[in-house]
């Protein structure tokens, strides 16, 4: 009788509260795995009485398909998740679904399987002994567990001070997608390796900076053990999404209110201290290269150069493609999406990059399966990588040059904004210790403006510029006769000036063991800093107005908007 009872009262609060018994078994299995794993990933039926941006304000999508949408949630976000009432299913992690054996043979033999994490720490290293000319590598910052993040940096001559436009390919900020992980690194030794024999390859290193970090969350990926990618996760040791964890041009520096990490903060300080022109962000969980951007429907200022250069990455890929794989990379449309027009997705890598470092990037989801059996990563490979550098290559495209001081020659750090056309920050900087800057652009006639603080402005009008050309562009700046520029000397520089967010600050020679000071026009101090080399990266959060930065006897305003 009490069974009976007890069963029955159950039955009744559950009617009450609208969840059905097969509902609390998913909450509790749902629960038990975020104690194991600090992160569950859910099927979410798309007819619900909630938003997709409902939904993402507190489970981070990873797909949105035309009956459900797969997100991944942690304790907080399912527990937020919880609040709307859902239908979800809980389905197995992807990491767990193969078995993937660590081999005891060099990766390069075979390139079939996915190294432990020592495997990965030594051929990196070995590729700059190896090759000590073309290749250098760096850490650019550690995980939130201590792990290394590496870079390798390629050119067939690193010690050229020739001014090169700048390639950066990474890979597997979600640790659970690791196709491109292998494939990265494989690039690096198929660019080192085939130099001098290969055309394009040697073309492409002789006039290029390219640089490849192929494993951007080492603590998701090696979540199970070092031994083996086994049990990976999409989020890193603090369970965030780091591809939610970056600035956003529309809701800020903290759009999932959360720190930066710290994987995130060394990949920002790399890609606001080197010129980077064009990059690529590798991810997995379906195929297509989703363009941006991705936090707003407003189209960036190039989208049909975007929509072009992606179109001619797909159509690659689809000619390349090893026999039966005829289906892959034609989803969406044909490979290729707008990111919003897919979902909505704040605080990503790929709108930082174009809209804080005015640079050009792309996702690119590489596999449906996000960690497929390492037997197939050859032909992974050999479908994608004439792609990759096909769209290297795109680098060289558009409007590119110098600009100096008409004076002195000395390079300037300017803006060069193509009139009419340019919003959202896609508008490019030169560099300020070569000057060099490079803009790609779609088809067409551009009147181009370079501006910097304390010279005239120099136009060039009704510029023609055609599909694949490269146009030199220099530009020799008048300086403003009896004025000293209120945003630079010739010692400093602040970049870019307004700012939002960042700025960067580069001194013509590196001060060590000195803060650096913002104080308002009120005099107030407001914010130090350390300096950390000739070129340091300041994040801001300040209100709009106008300051004064101050290194050592140095005075430099700036604006913040």
């Amino acid at each position: 009788m009490k069974k009976r009872f007890l069963f029955s009262l159950i039955s009744l609060l559950l009617a009450f509260s609208g969840i059905s018994q097969q509902g609390l078994e998913e909450r509790f299995s749902a629960r038990q795995i975020l104690r194991e794993r600090g992160e569950v990933y859910l099927s979410i039926p798309r007819n619900q009485e909630f938003s997709i941006s409902d939904l993402a304000n507190c489970v981070d999508i990873d797909n949105v398909l035309n009956d459900k949408i797969l997100a991944y949630a942690n304790a907080a976000g399912f527990e937020q998740f919880l609040a709307l009432n859902p239908r979800f299913e809980v389905l197995p992690a992807p990491s767990l679904l193969i078995n993937h054996q660590t081999k005891n043979e060099n990766l390069r033999n075979s390139w079939d399987y996915y190294p432990s994490w020592q495997v990965y720490l030594e051929i990196m290293h070995e590729f700059p002994q190896n090759y000590p000319q073309y290749c250098r590598i760096d850490t650019i910052g550690y995980s939130e567990s201590g792990k290394e993040i590496l870079v390798v940096s390629l050119a067939s001559d690193l010690n050229s001070q020739e001014p090169k436009p700048a390639v950066y390919l990474t890979s597997t900020m979600h640790g659970d997608e690791t196709t491109g992980y292998v494939l990265l690194i494989r690039m690096i030794d198929y660019l080192l390796s085939s130099y001098g024999t290969d055309a394009v390859v040697s073309d492409l290193l002789d006039n290029t900076i390219v640089y490849i970090n192929p494993l951007a969350n080492p603590d998701g990926a090696y979540a199970g053990g070092d031994q083996s990618v086994n049990g990976a996760t999409r989020y890193n040791a603090n369970s965030i999404d780091l591809n939610r964890n970056f600035p956003d041009a529309q809701f800020g520096n903290h759009p999932d209110n959360h720190p930066w990490q710290s994987e995130n903060l060394a990949q920002m300080e790399f890609i606001l201290s080197h010129p980077i022109h064009l990059a690529m962000n590798i991810h997995g969980g379906t195929e297509v290269v989703n363009y941006p951007w991705d936090t707003w429907a407003q189209r960036h200022a190039d989208d049909a150069w975007y929509e072009a250069i992606s179109r001619a990455f797909a159509d690659t890929v689809h000619a390349y493609a090893p026999a039966g794989w005829e289906s892959y990379l034609t989803s969406f449309n044909n490979g290729i999406t707008h990111g919003y027009s897919w979902y909505s997705l704040t605080g990503g890598r790929q709108d930082f990059m174009n809209y804080y470092a005015y640079g050009r990037e792309v996702t690119y989801e590489i596999s449906n399966v996000k960690m497929p059996a390492g037997s197939s990563l050859p032909a992974f490979w050999e479908a994608n990588y004439r792609s990759i550098l096909q769209y290297m290559q795109q680098v060289h495209k558009g409007f590119s040059g110098l600009v100096t001081d008409a004076v002195t020659t000395e390079p300037i750090r300017a803006r060069i904004q193509l009139l009419d056309h340019d919003i959202d920050h896609s508008e490019v900087y030169s560099a300020a210790s070569q000057g060099f800057y490079s803009r790609q652009v779609y088809a067409g006639t551009y009147t181009l403006v370079c501006s910097a603080p304390g010279y005239y402005s120099q136009t060039v009008y009704a510029q023609p510029i055609q599909a694949d050309e490269q146009r030199i562009l220099n530009f020799q700046l008048e300086p403003i006769p009896n004025v000293v520029s209120s945003h630079s000397t010739t010692l400093m520089q602040i970049y870019p000036n307004p700012a939002r967010h960042f700025f960067t600050l580069h001194l013509a020679t590196p001060v060590y063991g000195l803060s650096g000071q913002i104080i308002s026009f009120d005099g107030k101090l407001v914010q130090v800093f350390e300096i950390a080399d000739a070129e340091t990266t300041v994040p801001v959060n300040l209100p709009a107005g106008l300051y004064v930065v101050r290194v050592g006897e140095f005075l430099v305003r700036l604006a913040i908007d």
